[in-house]
This record gives C-alpha cells, structure tokens and sequence, in this order.
C-alpha cells in the first residue's frame, strides 16, 4: 500500500490525478449518473471537482479519490475515495461509476476497499457516508459496507442521510486488529 494503489479481485484503483479529467468529463456528462450528485453538472464544474480531489491527496497524504478501473482490461469505471465532508471535520467516502458498472457489486467493492484503505492509512476513529435520502442504491452500498444509517441531515446545501462506521465496528467486521 506504500504507492497508494489498491487492488481487489476485479479492480485496480489509483489515486486521482490532473490527467483524468477526460474520465471525468465522461462519468459527469452522464445525465443518469449525475443525477444524485450535487454540483457537478458542466466541464466546469467536473474541472473543479477534480482539481479539488487533486488537492484534497497533497493535504491529506494517504487518502483521499481513487479512479477505479477494471483490473483485467484497465477500463475507467468510476471513482470511488474518502473527502471532506462539507465543513464537518469529517472525512465521507463517496463514489460515482459509469452505467455499465452499475449492478454488478462493483460500488460495493471499491467502498470495501477504500474504507479499509482509509482506517490503514489515517488515524480517523469514523467515517461517514452521505446519500440523497431517495437514492436506495447508494443506501445498500453504504450498508453493505458496514456503514450505519444515523440520521437525516444537511450538507453542501441538500439535504442527505447520513451513514457512519468507527474504526473498532470496521475491525470486528474485517476481522482486522
């Protein structure tokens, strides 16, 4: 994990880089995609979002937005990472992927992943997780992945559920000191 790479069974996940920009483009100029997704509706706009996630790496260090491609042929499936939730404090994993990875698991194995990943690398005692309150799927990734449903609340101008998981409740379900 020291070249902050993560790979699982079927993906291979790097951090985000200036040069993905055309993949984000593509995942953002996707209508159904974006459609729980708040703020990034232009070319502008996925620019910003990813100059961001660029940032959020260099403050960060050891965690922050991974592109996720598909291990095998390296296809651009979405991006999967942790960031900072509004201006919480909080550190929120999110992830967005292309329709054709939709379905498959593909959500819920990168989150794992970056979960994971995030407690490995980071002394954060949580992790929470947002979604619109309307968006099922989002909601079974977040609980597939451990998380817990806490409340109904308010970020970046929307409001969201909001889900959370503490470094001793990953452990236990990780079977992970």
């Amino acid at each position: 994990m020291t070249d902050l790479t993560i790979e699982t069974a079927r993906l291979a996940m790097r951090p985000l880089v200036a040069g993905d920009i055309d993949d984000i483009v593509r995942l953002y100029g996707d209508a159904e995609v974006t459609r729980y997704l708040a703020n990034v509706h232009t070319i502008e706009m996925a620019q910003a979002w990813l100059d961001q996630q660029v940032a959020s790496w260099a403050r960060h260090g050891r965690i922050g937005m991974f592109r996720v491609a598909d291990r095998e042929s390296g296809e651009f499936l979405g991006r999967c990472g942790v960031r900072d939730l509004d201006d919480s404090g909080e550190m929120e994993v999110g992830y967005a992927f292309v329709r054709t990875a939709w379905g498959r698991g593909i959500a819920t194995e990168a989150c794992r992943a970056v979960v994971d990943a995030t407690f490995k690398n980071s002394d954060l005692d949580h992790i929470a997780g947002i979604t619109f309150p309307e968006n099922a799927s989002s909601k079974k990734v977040l609980t597939n992945c451990g998380l817990r449903y806490v409340r109904e609340d308010h970020f970046w101008g929307v409001d969201a559920s909001y889900f959370s998981i503490s470094r001793e409740e990953w452990q236990k379900m990780a079977g992970t000191p």
